[in-house]
């Protein structure tokens, strides 16, 4: 995603192309996304060159271990996963930041008709009253079904493969107990090393190996 928005930092900084998927025109979507940064110091006026400046900044910021994203990261995402992205924004916080942020998203170049949900979430929830709530990345979120579909229709996880099967996504079966789920995640410490292992090709598969070699840690954000 870094190398994404590197590559095309004035498509992300283009007025026309952020608005596209949102239902209204945003007028100031720049604006909007430079002040939801945490690089953005309040009071600052927001002109072309501190937005390419924020941008630019949030992106280094990124690259880090164990940084979280924000909206351009999202409209990055789309553009790598070359489908629409639908960002939800549990109703917390302010409805104003919830209108701008409670979107879908658009990828430069489109290959699928797929719909990829996500979730706006904050690891700094236990800390914030649900009026100043403030998120700070994105979580997956997941159809649910029902134990009769479970047992009866498999034709999603069979043609999971195939690129122009679309999975349908109600929020009304979206369940409390899964809204909680992502909005508290688990927090994982990522400088624990993995307990995975990966055994070695060249041991003997009826014997235990004594080498194993630690998976690194991925940072999927």
């Amino acid at each position: 995603m870094v190398i994404e928005i590197v590559t095309h930092e004035d498509v992300y900084l283009d007025e026309y192309y952020l608005n596209r998927g949102t239902t209204g025109e945003d007028k100031h979507i720049v604006s909007n996304l430079v002040m939801y940064s945490d690089s953005y110091i309040a009071g600052d006026r927001i002109t072309p060159a501190v937005a390419r400046r924020i941008l630019r900044e949030d992106t280094f910021n990124f690259s880090k271990l164990g940084a979280y994203g924000n909206a351009w990261l999202i409209f990055a995402l789309s553009s790598i996963l070359k489908c629409s992205l639908f960002a939800i924004y549990p109703q917390k916080g302010n409805p104003v930041v919830r209108s701008h942020l409670n979107r879908e998203v658009c990828p430069r170049m489109t290959k699928s008709s797929d719909i990829v949900y996500l979730m706006w979430t904050s690891t700094r929830t236990k800390e914030m009253r649900d009026e100043h709530w403030i998120p700070n990345h994105c979580v997956p979120v997941l159809p649910l079904q029902s134990n009769d579909q479970e047992k009866g229709d498999n034709s999603l996880v069979e043609n999971s493969h195939d690129s122009s099967t679309s999975i349908d996504f109600d929020l009304d079966s979206f369940s409390l107990c899964s809204l909680e789920m992502l909005v508290n995640p688990i927090d994982i410490d990522l400088m624990q090393p993995d307990p995975l292992t990966e055994v070695h090709p060249e041991a003997d598969l009826m014997q235990p190996d004594p080498m194993t070699e630690v998976h690194p840690e991925v940072d999927l954000m």
